[in-house]
């Protein structure tokens, strides 16, 4: 990547729509301490570790509840807790005409486990099955969460956007 100009946010403009080209799900920050972003991510991964054990246990829960009609709703509602940002995502990267990513085909995935759960439940009489649909969306965001506390230890990309602000001046 090479851009050459004088102004300093043209730059800053230059790189951030040629980051977002190679990745629209990266996310540019104007400058933050480092002290502020570890904050923040400890709050989020406290927040995800909350939000994965609350979805597991109803959705373990869930599976002793003997109403057809409850427990559809309850998986639903589980779903929806997990997987909402998966869905947002794949929604935006749609729109952007970007279909084939992982949020996509995940949210493809978990839909279609549940939606087939509940047509194998009232063709068969058997109510089980549909809770696929909550499993696979949680463990795939349980993935997530390894994955992405596994980078953040691993290196630290804001340090080169640091050096980057440096030498620029920005």
């Amino acid at each position: 990547l090479e851009i050459e100009r004088e102004n300093q946010a043209e730059v800053l403009t230059e790189v951030k729509m040629a980051i977002n080209d190679f990745d629209h799900s990266i996310e540019i920050a104007d400058y933050v301490s480092d002290e502020d972003i570890v904050k923040k991510e400890k709050r989020e991964r406290k927040f995800n570790i909350i939000k994965l054990s609350v979805a597991t246990v109803v959705l373990i829960l869930n599976l002793f509840i003997p109403v057809f009609w409850l427990k559809v709703l309850i998986f639903a509602l589980d779903y929806v807790l997990v997987s909402y940002k998966v869905l947002i995502k794949a929604g935006k990267n749609i729109a952007k005409g970007k279909v084939f990513d992982e949020n996509f085909l995940m949210a493809i995935a978990s839909i279609g486990a549940f939606i087939l759960g509940i047509i194998g439940s009232v063709t068969t009489g058997e109510y089980h099955g549909f809770e696929e649909g909550s499993a696979v969306i949680i463990f795939y965001q349980v993935g997530n969460f390894f994955e992405k506390y596994a980078v953040s230890k691993k290196s630290n990309i804001r340090s080169i956007f640091f050096v980057f602000r440096l030498i620029f001046g920005f």
